[in-house]
């Protein structure tokens, strides 16, 4: 179905390269349009014109005036897999309650043991999920990118997080309270099988994540990490230090320097301050535990029956 998205509600669209789909989108983004209007009872400004200038949506909500954070949108490329998923009923009733936001990178979205108030649905960037001991250490056990959605457990009545989610790699995210999420959940519509099927994900990822940490020794598994960091936030450089990837996958700093270097040496990355880059990303799976490749068809499946 043609990628919808409330952005800023920012869309742009280069007339000289829509396909057959990507036609049906205008007269959607014209109902939506009138929707929005009505509900917000403020002027909605929708514009579509050729290049990648992102048009604004200004909204008012209790007397108090916000501008949501500009997203661009090309030929349904950057949007969260989950919200796109919904159907046009299904949206007319969740976006009134979304709100576009930035999350930081660094930010802690919730720890272990806290309420579930909000989720969030990434647009951009990357959420890891980590496991914490009493004394504090932690390790991750999962990540969250624009497939899924960060607090997916709030969708449940009186639910606690079972584990920390931390924003690695700053980006945008639209939020909804936890009460707007269990009113659409209980719906029991797109939303609802979607969400099944992500939790369903989630805990393979999360199966396999203690399996590697149990069995494959610390190269196989910071390379495994640096091509699914890539995958999710569809990019060969990831702006993450040695010490925040020691902590994730569990391993001392100087070891990963040490991988790190030999991987750079064998000219499969290059090195820069707070950040790596895959030059040769073959080079870099061949170093990585099967693990990878488990967890990406797990993924490949999720969407697929999206």
């Amino acid at each position: 179905m043609p990628a919808i998205a409330l952005s800023q509600l920012a869309i742009s669209v280069r007339r000289e390269r829509l396909s057959r789909p990507e036609q049906t989108l205008v007269p959607i983004l014209l109902l939506l349009y009138l929707a929005l209007a009505e509900v917000y009872a403020t002027p909605v400004v929708l514009s579509f014109r050729p290049g990648l200038e992102p048009a604004c949506l200004h909204c008012k909500e209790a007397g108090k005036s916000h501008v949501l954070s500009q997203i661009q949108i090309e030929s349904g490329k950057t949007i969260n897999k989950v919200f796109a998923s919904l159907t046009p009923n299904e949206y007319g009733r969740v976006a009134p309650n979304l709100e576009a936001i930035h999350l930081a990178q660094g930010q802690l979205l919730y720890r272990a043991g806290d309420a579930c108030r909000s989720a969030w649905f990434l647009l951009s960037g990357l959420v890891s999920v980590a496991a914490v001991t009493e004394k504090g250490e932690t390790m991750d056990v999962g990540m969250i990118g624009v497939e899924g959605t960060a607090g997916i457990l709030a969708a449940l009545e009186d639910w606690r997080a079972p584990f920390t989610a931390t924003v690695e790699i700053g980006g945008d995210a639209l939020q909804i309270s936890a009460h707007a999420l269990r009113d659409e959940f209980n719906q029991n519509g797109q939303l609802h099988n979607t969400f099944l099927r992500y939790t369903a994900f989630i805990y393979q990822q999360i199966a396999q994540s203690a399996l590697c940490s149990r069995f494959h020794h610390a190269e196989q598994r910071l390379c495994r990490f640096l091509l699914a960091i890539a995958d999710r936030v569809e990019s060969h450089t990831i702006p993450l230090s040695h010490e925040r990837l020691s902590q994730m996958i569990g391993a001392q700093r100087p070891r990963v320097t040490m991988v790190l270097d030999a991987l750079e040496t064998q000219k499969h990355i290059r090195l820069a301050r707070g950040k790596i880059s895959i030059l040769d990303r073959e080079g870099v799976a061949a170093h990585a535990c099967d693990c990878y490749r488990v967890i990406q068809a797990a993924m490949a499946h999720y969407l697929a029956h999206l």
